[in-house]
């Protein structure tokens, strides 16, 4: 048997079907630059909730285009997602909105951490893939997905990107963007 400690144990990553999984959000359209996700995370055992950000986005040109809306919503379950909030990049003066977190202070506040980008700064790639990396210190990381991205979808242009994932004792929920045949992306979630 492998020590927890041994880096042969997080290379023993149990892969999945990432097509094997439930929708949370669908993109706001068909075809390519429709996308549901970047996903951030966080359940709060204060109130047995999960919290999820996400981002809709839609091609240039439509508004409200590119990073266009975060949404924050609520469920019991892990799966099943009720509104909170939502807010454009109008609301928040930005020309984008990509992936956000929410923390939560010590007196039970919380914190809303917003990723901005300036489309002129970035190059059109847009079809990442997800890797998989470890560390014991959180200062050296060691790649474990070296050949290869640690997986991949048939759909669209392969892209699955934005994981997030919350381990609690009576199930692991893997969340992240998977690209569609047409080209879009939605958000999904995979349970075991």
């Amino acid at each position: 048997m492998i020590p927890p400690q041994d880096p042969r144990h997080f290379a023993a990553f149990e892969r999945f079907d990432p097509a094997d999984s439930t929708v949370i959000r669908r993109p706001p359209g068909e075809g390519t630059g429709y996308w549901a996700g970047a996903p951030g995370v966080r359940y709060d055992a204060r109130d047995d909730t999960f919290y999820l950000l996400y981002r809709l986005r839609r091609p240039r040109g439509v508004e409200p285009d590119r990073g266009g809306e975060v949404h924050l919503v609520a469920s019991r379950d892990g799966v099943e997602f009720n509104t909170i909030w939502v807010a454009t990049k109008g609301d928040l003066e930005s020309k984008s909105i990509e992936r956000c977190a929410l923390g939560r202070t010590a007196d039970g506040g919380w914190l809303l951490y917003i990723s901005y980008v300036d489309p002129a700064d970035v190059s059109e790639n847009y079809e990442e893939r997800v890797g998989l990396a470890f560390s014991f210190d959180l200062r050296t990381f060691h790649r474990v997905s070296r050949a290869a991205p640690l997986m991949t979808t048939p759909s669209g242009k392969g892209a699955l990107r934005y994981f997030d994932v919350v381990a609690l004792p009576r199930a692991t929920f893997f969340y992240y963007e998977i690209a569609l045949p047409d080209g879009s992306h939605e958000l999904r979630v995979h349970r075991r």
